[in-house]
């Protein structure tokens, strides 16, 4: 997809993307919004826009933050699992006590030795 420039960018020969532009490519908001601050940054001349080390340390600070949501959602994940074994296992058991009563039952109804 073709790269979004500000008027007077393009006039004055620049290729800077514009912050709606920047990553917004897949309509994500979240994105759309990261991309702003990022441009917002640079543009507020916390970072040239083509210093290498300043892209490589935001590049690596979204996947840090990535890989804390990715681990969070893990973690999650596993106690619920953890959580519906347990309920399982509980399930399991509690049948496992009804059809021993409902045996004991049936024992104690029928006498012993007939055919039911």
């Amino acid at each position: 997809p073709p790269v979004h420039c500000d008027e007077d960018e393009a006039q004055a020969g620049g290729r800077r993307p514009t912050r709606d532009a920047a990553f917004a490519m897949d309509g994500s908001e979240e994105k759309k919004e990261d991309a702003n601050e990022a441009m917002e940054a640079v543009e507020g001349g916390e970072a040239a826009p083509h210093d290498p080390e300043a892209v490589l340390g935001e590049a690596g600070k979204l996947l840090q933050e990535l890989e804390q949501e990715i681990h969070a959602m893990s973690s999650s994940i596993a106690a619920r699992i953890d959580e519906m074994g347990a309920r399982i296992e509980s399930l399991d058991s509690h049948v496992d006590q009804l059809m021993e009563r409902s045996k004991a039952a049936s024992d104690a109804v029928e006498p012993p030795g007939s055919d039911g």
